[in-house]
């Protein structure tokens, strides 16, 4: 499997913070940021909507939307059913402030994968670190994965994945202690 992170204008729609991941792509920054500034630099800082489907020739409307990107037009998925409510990438990202401004997490990766069709942000919880042995050190990090289309949930939770890629979210995704949560209308709750 390829990165797959979403490549605009040249750029990949990711960020991570003082190391580079391994397919030397998105920027890399000096500190951490906060949500607003993760959202800027992981190219996500765009909404989506859902829009209705019709039968073709338009003649009679069924119950199910296309859910789009708002600021291009582009189709991240072509059936949602009208259950289906979005979670909004900037709501998702602020999910993370109360971690952030304690000073319990520092986010520390986020990006677009598969054209936009998920979107994930990552916090590394300060002070969770062990040393499996001399120099082998693994950290714990909060993950939210959010998924902008049919059959696929948003994902939240621990995993010790630093995830900078597809490949790297899907090992965090099984191997994480991660909950699933539906895209209804309680999801922004």
């Amino acid at each position: 499997m390829a990165h797959d992170l979403e490549i605009v204008n040249g750029k990949a729609s990711m960020f991570s913070v003082k190391e580079t991941p391994w397919h030397k792509l998105g920027t890399v920054l000096d500190s951490p940021p906060d949500t607003e500034t993760a959202l800027t630099e992981a190219q996500a800082n765009w909404e989506v909507k859902l829009l209705p489907l019709t039968i073709a020739g338009g003649t009679r409307r069924v119950e199910a939307f296309a859910v789009l990107r708002a600021t291009d037009g582009k189709i991240l998925s072509h059936h949602v059913g009208p259950d289906f409510t979005p979670l909004q990438n900037a709501d998702a990202f602020k999910w993370f402030d109360p971690f952030v401004k304690s000073g319990e997490a520092t986010l520390e990766t986020a990006g677009v994968l598969h054209g936009g069709a998920r979107v994930w942000i990552m916090a590394r919880l300060n002070g969770s670190i062990a040393e499996i042995a001399e120099g082998d050190t693994v950290r714990n990090y909060l993950l939210l994965s959010n998924a902008h289309g049919i059959g696929e949930s948003v994902r939240i939770g621990m995993t010790p994945t630093r995830v900078v890629c597809a490949n790297t979210l899907s090992m965090a995704h099984g191997n994480g202690r991660l909950l699933r949560i539906r895209h209804t209308s309680a999801i922004a709750s």
